[in-house]
């Protein structure tokens, strides 16, 4: 669980430009809150941004 100085570091940086291309969904804390929304997985998704410049690698089969 995060102490109240790392979120308070943690929402300086929520609203950023860089911060918000990261996924598709922007959670914004209202009043010390953030709304989790009704969403499969962790309810958030990498952006299409991150996806087309991040560096990878494909897995085509288990290694032995």
């Amino acid at each position: 669980m995060l102490n109240q100085k790392s979120a308070d570091i943690s929402h300086l940086y929520n609203g950023t430009s860089w911060d918000k291309e990261l996924c598709v969904y922007d959670y914004v804390p209202v009043v010390g809150v953030i709304e989790v929304r009704d969403l499969p997985r962790i309810g958030n998704e990498l952006s299409d941004f991150v996806l087309a410049t991040a560096d990878g690698e494909t897995v085509t089969e288990a290694s032995s």
